[in-house]
């Protein structure tokens, strides 16, 4: 029950409405003398593979680069992106695109532009730096397969 009440209120409220559907039920069998085990087979059977099976899917989008990439930028709400409602995602993204505009500007000064003069070889190769942390993030950079180089 205690793991039940961790998900998302859009996924845990149908099941704790089904679950507490199945043990009335059950109550009233038992007070008319049958044996009845309906909510019992319910949280042991169907939420149990239910679990499962969320897990599996956070563990199929929560790759290590991700985490890592989540981590390393402070973007710890990245962990939790099923969760969050619409004004926090909201915040993510600008968070986001904050934290991609920043490294940007670090990864062109890296690469040796001076007093704010990009060169198009500094400009792709931070792009293309910025294009693997969007990877590791599951978002496509946009046109980012015309400008790779490694062919």
């Amino acid at each position: 029950m205690a793991s039940l009440r961790l998900l998302p209120s859009y996924l845990r409220d149908p099941l704790i409405r089904h679950l507490s559907f199945l043990r009335k039920k059950q109550e009233a069998d038992r007070r008319k003398g049958k044996k009845s085990w309906q909510a019992e087979r319910y949280a042991r059977g169907t939420l149990r593979k239910i679990f499962e099976r969320l897990d599996s899917t956070d563990g199929r989008w929560l790759t290590p680069g991700y985490r890592s990439l989540a981590g390393r930028e402070r973007l710890d709400d990245l962990l939790y992106l099923p969760q969050l409602n619409k004004h926090q995602i909201q915040t993510l993204a600008t968070m986001t695109a904050a934290m991609f505009s920043s490294t940007f500007e670090k990864l062109c000064d890296g690469f040796g532009a001076t007093d704010g003069e990009l060169t198009m070889d500094v400009t792709l190769k931070a792009y293309q730096m910025l294009a693997r942390m969007a990877l590791h993030l599951h978002a496509m950079p946009p046109h980012y397969d015309a400008l790779t180089t490694d062919r």
